[in-house]
């Protein structure tokens, strides 16, 4: 399983590596000697399976919520593609106080979620 996070110039890519006894956990893949702390990304990763879409922004469009050019994005690609498609996050313009504007690629609706999601978005808050 890999996770990438994208905002502005940064990109981090994080894999999870299973080790001899059995234990998984989250290691920098690109670039890979970003010092990570994996307590910081078990906690995002938490945060993301719990995203939840507060309203649908009908008043938005896929411009005016910044999506065509998002803030950031958030991928999660499976080991087992074939049962498990990518999930892909794109996170644009603040949509109102605590709330930005989001969508996925392929799917017109604009969402509104939490905006702590996106504070949560940036790699270099995943290091030690």
């Amino acid at each position: 399983t890999e996770l990438e996070i994208r905002r502005e110039n940064q990109r981090l890519l994080l894999r999870q590596a299973q080790a001899a006894d059995g234990k998984k956990s989250w290691i920098a893949a690109d670039p890979p000697d970003t010092p990570i702390d994996e307590g910081k990304i078990v906690e995002l990763t938490s945060k993301l399976a719990r995203v939840e879409c507060k309203r649908f922004a009908d008043e938005a469009t896929w411009s005016s919520a910044g999506l065509d050019t998002p803030v950031a994005t958030v991928t999660l690609r499976h080991d087992d593609r074939t049962r498990f498609p990518d999930s892909v996050l794109w996170i644009g313009k603040a949509a109102g106080p605590n709330e930005v504007y989001a969508g996925a690629p392929g799917r017109p609706t604009v969402l509104v979620i939490d905006a702590s999601v996106a504070s949560e978005l940036d790699p270099s808050r995943l290091e030690r």
